[in-house]
């Protein structure tokens, strides 16, 4: 039997960032992949915006593991277990490649020992099952905009994701 992972249903979202979207429904199972398209203005940037809590939804209901969930912001819908990735990746260019996957844990928020031995050894075997050739100690800032987004990857995997929304991330992509 298939496991629900979220249900959107009809979902009219009106914002500033991106075009409105109305009437928008969806159900993603554990294990899916789904890819949603559409023309510049159609909507699709809101449906992103609105399952990772950046946009306000007006009408209609998430759900999140067939348990009702208003997502007011982006650290509630990582608690969830969903991580959105964007075009532009959220990672620091100052930190190392293990230390941007393992900011999100709660003991880096509280200023402890970062990172530990442990998450070190974590992230190296989330790297070794995705079979993804790099160095964990290699800084952001040396890594072009493709690899950027390789780190939000492994940090959502490293934090169990449960849906993971890749939102327009290969404009700045180039042969290199």
């Amino acid at each position: 039997m298939k496991t629900e992972v979220l249900r959107a249903e009809r979902l009219w979202v009106d914002s500033e960032r991106t075009a409105g979207l109305r009437d928008f429904s969806i159900t993603a199972f554990q294990g899916e992949i789904i890819g949603i398209t559409g023309l510049v203005g159609s909507g699709i940037a809101s449906v992103a915006w609105a399952l990772s809590g950046r946009s306000r939804v007006e009408k209609g209901r998430i759900y999140i593991g067939n348990e009702p969930m208003e997502l007011k912001n982006i650290a509630q819908a990582h608690e969830k277990g969903i991580y959105t990735i964007t075009e532009r990746p959220m990672v620091l260019p100052c930190l190392t490649l293990v230390e941007n996957i393992c900011i999100e844990e709660k003991n880096f928020r509280f200023g402890l020992m970062f990172p530990s031995k442990e998450q070190k050894q974590r992230v190296e075997q989330v790297i070794g099952e995705l079979e993804i050739p790099i160095d964990c100690q290699t800084p952001a800032a040396e890594l072009p905009i493709f690899w950027r987004h390789v780190i939000e990857i492994v940090r959502a995997f490293y934090m169990e994701a449960r849906l993971l929304i890749l939102d327009q991330i290969s404009g700045g992509y180039t042969s290199q």
